[in-house]
């Protein structure tokens, strides 16, 4: 069973919270709720499938080379109820599930008429307008736009960083935007080479390191933007003595990052008997 903890990390790192605009001929847009979680590695999207549903689509290759990804999505009444679920969890994405949940409670305050056929008629303009509106809403705030998402952050409460941020949540996190690995460098002085363990998390989003951080250590570091326009973004790194502590915290936890947890501990006992 996916833990609504681990799923919330996961989400905040690699999902995608919107209001869909469904075009109509003729008639104003409907909108749909739609939670998606992107990954290439399929086995897990089928594990949170298994435990709180969802459609599964391939999503192909973003870039020839690649490995092709995939899509775990929900719609609607799911969308909401899943994001219902995972509200008290997520720690970067909760301004769109508020908004999410607040245009679904009111949709299911405000039952559609229908014709003779059972289609349903059109909103009143003025509730077109509303749901237009709190449709860019939420698109302004999936906007890679850094001067704003830097508002966005500075207008949000602080209230999430009195929270304790939970292990699942943090492995959740790491298995969607970490690296665990080994670095190996050399002396300049006399060339010999030197091993360390090294666990990564990067995010755009500095405060929700800043909280891992709070409780699990690390580092923190400021990354330049990937690319022109995009948002700079933020690495929090653990290395040797830092990432065995952090490591034994998530370890039981994490799902597609376990084989290299394994070997990252193998390698940190090996090198507590050696040195």
């Amino acid at each position: 069973m996916i833990s609504l903890g681990y799923l919330a990390g996961f989400v905040d790192g690699e999902g995608y919270l919107a209001l869909a605009r469904i075009p109509r001929s003729n008639r104003a847009p409907e909108f749909c709720v739609r939670l998606v979680v992107y990954n290439t590695d399929l086995e897990i999207l089928l594990q949170i499938q298994r435990s709180w549903g969802g459609t599964i689509s391939s999503v192909g290759q973003r870039k020839s080379g690649w490995k092709p990804s995939h899509a775990l999505i929900w719609t609607n009444a799911a969308a909401s109820e899943m994001v219902r679920h995972l509200l008290p969890h997520l720690r970067i994405k909760t301004t769109q599930a508020r908004l999410l949940l607040d245009y679904q409670d009111d949709v299911a305050r405000r039952p559609r008429d229908r014709d003779e056929r059972g289609r349903l008629l059109p909103l009143p303009m003025s509730e077109q307008h509303r749901q237009e509106e709190l449709f860019q809403r939420i698109k302004a705030l999936n906007t890679r736009d850094p001067q704003v998402r830097k508002r966005q952050r500075l207008a949000q409460a602080v209230g999430a960083g009195t929270r304790r941020v939970a292990p699942s949540y943090v492995a959740g996190l790491v298995d969607g935007e970490g690296s665990l690995m080994i670095t190996k460098s050399e002396s300049q002085r006399d060339g010999l080479v030197q091993y360390r363990a090294r666990i990564t998390v990067a995010n755009t989003d500095k405060r929700v390191l800043e909280d891992v951080q709070r409780f699990y250590g690390g580092i923190l570091v400021s990354q330049g933007p990937r690319k022109a326009g995009w948002n700079p973004g933020y690495l929090l790194v653990w290395s040797d003595g830092m990432a065995e502590e952090f490591l034994a915290s998530i370890r039981p936890h994490l799902r597609i990052k376990q084989a290299q947890a394994r070997l990252l501990a193998e390698f940190l006992r090996h090198k507590s008997v050696t040195v």
